[in-house]
């Protein structure tokens, strides 16, 4: 084969590798890259002390306004490490959820306060990194169930029969000297929570760290305390992203309502 042929048959073969490639990009493939999410664990960055053992670090799209947005890709990984590493993502702009979980698996921190401002942008054929990922401890989660019974007729009572409208539901540190969290449970509120009523924390008030103290007190439609309330000192903090439950009984007469505790003493279920 002289050296005119040798340049044809290696030009043939250059032309047989090359059309693949080119049918490929014709075909449409999506550009991707390789994103990195670095996150950080309290204020002091310290996955022992906050007691995280993995990260749950999820993407979601950004649908244009108006559009739900959607989880893309999910990664857990040890907190030690530090960062969350996603191959070969379609180019574009992600938020970031990130997630601190204990032993257990409880939600134990979260970027929750920030989730719309956590973004990463993947960028084609290239490896990118998103700002750190700030997390901050969860808050409790407190759970009320409460029954009514007659004491005159001695069978359960419904709410338009007693004289009882609400729950004062306030939740406490420092033994119930601080208020964390106060809310209004009506009385014919249905549960939410198997026969849990969840009560409500939009500002996430309820730090698990100190929250250990609850007081339930019966109210009449003008406010006024129709009976004596349940107290509940916790004899220990609740813990972020913990669930308490309590459970009471409105004892109820024709002008009140008593709040009584399953057995001799006001304890968590």
């Amino acid at each position: 084969m002289n050296i005119k042929q040798l340049v044809s048959h290696a030009s043939a073969i250059g032309a047989l590798i090359v059309a693949p490639l080119a049918l490929s990009a014709c075909n449409g493939s999506d550009p991707i890259g390789d994103l990195i999410v670095p996150f950080e664990v309290g204020v002091v960055d310290d996955c022992e002390k906050l007691g995280v053992v993995d990260v749950r670090v999820t993407l979601s799209d950004m649908p244009p306004d108006g559009d739900v947005s959607a989880p893309i890709e999910s990664v857990t990984v040890p907190c030690m490490d530090k960062q969350a590493v996603f191959n070969n993502l379609p180019v574009g702009d992600y938020y970031i959820g990130a997630e601190g979980l204990d032993a257990s698996g409880v939600v134990v921190t979260d970027n929750d306060g920030t989730a719309l401002t956590d973004i990463g942008e993947v960028l084609e054929g290239q490896e990118s990194t998103a700002a750190p990922v700030p997390m901050y401890p969860t808050p409790a989660q407190l759970l009320v169930r409460f029954t009514l019974f007659d004491v005159e007729e001695m069978f359960a009572a419904m709410c338009n029969s007693v004289v009882v409208t609400d729950f004062q539901i306030t939740a406490a540190k420092d033994g119930g000297a601080a208020p964390l969290l106060m809310a209004k449970l009506p009385c014919t509120a249905m549960p939410d929570t198997g026969s849990y009523h969840t009560i409500a924390d939009p500002g996430r008030d309820l730090e698990g760290s100190t929250f250990d103290f609850i007081k339930i007190q019966p109210k009449d439609a003008t406010n006024n305390n129709v009976g004596a309330a349940a107290i509940f000192p916790l004899e220990k903090v609740v813990g972020a992203g913990r669930q308490v439950k309590v459970t009471v009984t409105a004892e109820c007469t024709a002008d009140k309502c008593d709040l009584k505790c399953p057995g001799d003493a006001c304890v968590p279920d």
